[in-house]
This record gives C-alpha cells, sequence and structure tokens, in this order.
C-alpha cells in the first residue's frame, strides 16, 4: 500500500511504468516473472488529506526475488537512479505499507 501525495501521483505513477519496464526487460528470468505477476491499482477516490492510495500486486510472489524499487531502479537505470530514487521518495505522504496476504475465500 502506497499513500502519495496527490501533487506527485502522476509522478509516482510514472516511476513505477519505469519498474514495471525495468522489470519486464531484465535479463533476470526472475525479474520478469516479477513483471508478468505484477498489476499496479489506483484508488479511484482520493483519502484524507488529498492523499492518493496506490497498491502493488505480485500473484504469484517469485520465492526469493527482491522486490525493493530502489534496488530494481539501480539495476535498470545505474546512472539515474539516484535521481529517481529522490523523486519516488518524494512522493509518498505516509509511506507505504508492505503486507503479506493469505486468502480466505477464493483462489
Amino acid at each position: 500500500l502506497n499513500y502519495v501525495k496527490s501533487a506527485q501521483a502522476a509522478v509516482f505513477e510514472s516511476t513505477m511504468k519505469l519498474v514495471g519496464d525495468a522489470l519486464h526487460n531484465s535479463e533476470s528470468a526472475d525479474r520478469r516473472r516479477q513483471a508478468a505477476s505484477w498489476t499496479v491499482y489506483r484508488a479511484t477516490d482520493t483519502l484524507d488529506g488529498g492523499v492518493v492510495l496506490f497498491i502493488s500486486v505480485f500473484d504469484p510472489v517469485v520465492p526469493g526475488a527482491d522486490y525493493w524499487v530502489p534496488q530494481i531502479l539501480n539495476e535498470a537505470f545505474p546512472t539515474e537512479v539516484q535521481a529517481l530514487y529522490e523523486t519516488y521518495a518524494g512522493a509518498f505522504a505516509d509511506g507505504q505499507i508492505l503486507l503479506n496476504l493469505s486468502p480466505v475465500v477464493g483462489s
């Protein structure tokens, strides 16, 4: 769950698209499997304070894979990673929450 400043929502989306491109175009089979299982959702309505909620879902998760966004950006864009990270980190309103979920109903 990513809580993003409304003024930074477009920048956050652009960064997530770069992450998706990095995963998809990686030479690593694990990274390409991550790309194939990744969906990013944006909440239709803003939260209190104009915060925009983005939810990333990896289904299935690639066992043992590294999901840390700065590392993925560094692998694909090593000369641009510092600026990309600063833009990415600056978009957060209240940070992010990482969750492991177990299905209760359905598959």
